[in-house]
């Protein structure tokens, strides 16, 4: 059950159109299956819990969530969640208020993604850190998932990075997925929110590079 899961969520992932045009993509139309990869893998941890991998004799123990990211096997030492926080740029820890000395996931719900996007964005480029990226992102609450679907700009925007980032692994069925959701997230700010979110420029500058574009925004730009 457990491997289908996995399947599934890759599947998922891997299934867009890049061919389309950037307006066709979400955040630009909203459909049931907006977002569905990460539904998906959200739910991978509740089948997890229920496979058991993490017990010693699991032959899925290996790709158990907890063999990942923690223990002797661990694929790479997590930062802990304050220097996670202090790894995203000041300007944008600003902008989605975790500046402040005590911020936690239960006073800002932006807090749990800032988390994953710090952990994220130093990660040397292998295959094993592309492996926990994708379950780093498997944390995302339940609240942020549905603030990106209600289009809220800062999520979008801390989405982004998070894109940005993970299209720089090149794996193709990851890089399409990245570079492709990252524009249109990336056109729809620049349409909706003329270049600026938070009236900062530069918030956009990093995801624009890695998802191999300056926006120039039309409805039918690819």
């Amino acid at each position: 059950m457990f491997m289908g899961t996995i399947l599934l969520a890759c599947t998922s992932f891997a299934q867009l159109d890049a061919s389309l045009p950037l307006a066709s993509h979400w955040p630009f139309v909203s459909s049931p299956h907006d977002l569905d990869w990460l539904k998906i893998c959200s739910g991978k941890r509740v089948v997890q819990k229920l496979a058991d991998t993490h017990a010693a004799d699991s032959a899925l123990r290996d790709i158990s969530y907890e063999f990942v990211l923690s223990g002797p096997a661990a694929r790479v030492e997590l930062l802990p969640e304050e220097d996670a926080i202090a790894r995203l740029p000041e300007p944008l820890r600003r902008l989605l208020r975790l500046d402040h000395a005590g911020v936690s996931a239960k006073t800002n719900a932006y807090y749990d993604a800032g988390v994953v996007v710090g952990r994220v964005l130093p990660l040397e480029i292998s295959d094993d850190n592309l492996l926990v990226s994708l379950v780093l992102v498997s944390f995302l609450p339940v609240r942020f998932r549905e603030m990106l679907e209600e289009k809220d700009a800062k999520a979008l925007l801390l989405f982004a990075w998070y894109h940005a980032k993970i299209g720089q692994f090149g794996r193709w069925w990851v890089w399409r997925r990245a570079v492709t959701e990252g524009r249109a997230i990336l056109a729809y700010l620049e349409r909706y929110y003329g270049g600026t979110v938070g009236g900062d420029e530069e918030l956009l500058g990093y995801p624009k590079k890695w998802c191999g574009m300056e926006v120039m925004v039309n409805e039918g730009m690819t």
